[in-house]
């Protein structure tokens, strides 16, 4: 009997830990930026992300500076890339790039830009290529990381 007990109270715990959380979606409180907010977020100043396991962890820095031109750094244990690119806003309002390697295929893109907290939120549009729909990254003000500027 007792053990018929313990069971169901487990059964019951362990259902109601499958149940929606009461933690808050970050993306939800996401707000779309225009295209002068784009640009007065990225100009002179970095956008930041990491991620891997601990064994395969990597980081990246990425710098804009005010002519269209950008820098950007990968770091992961043993190795590191550099590259550059460019950068505008479409008509319509999209932060669209080119990296001068194989970041993004090195292929001309576009994504819709948001902003929850100090994190901006890039969503792909059809024409963007990547190795993931959306990218988030941390607004670093400045150049932290010494990405070039000349």
């Amino acid at each position: 009997m007792i053990a018929r007990s313990i069971i169901t109270l487990l059964a019951a715990v362990t259902l109601a830990s499958c149940g929606t959380s009461s933690k808050s979606d970050p993306d939800a409180s996401a707000i779309p930026l225009g295209p002068a907010e784009i640009r007065g977020a990225l100009v002179a100043n970095t956008l930041y992300r990491e991620g891997g396991d601990w064994w395969q962890s990597w980081e990246y820095a990425g710098f804009h500076r005010d002519d269209g031109t950008m820098i950007g750094r990968a770091w992961w244990p043993g190795g590191a890339e550099t590259a550059v690119g460019t950068w505008e806003i479409s008509q319509d309002g999209l932060y669209c790039r080119t990296w001068n390697n194989h970041w993004g295929d090195g292929a001309y893109g576009c994504f819709r830009v948001e902003r929850s907290g100090d994190t901006l939120i890039f969503a792909q549009t059809e024409n963007a290529p990547g190795n993931t729909e959306t990218y988030r990254y941390q607004h670093k003000p400045g150049n932290p990381f010494g990405l070039a500027t000349d």
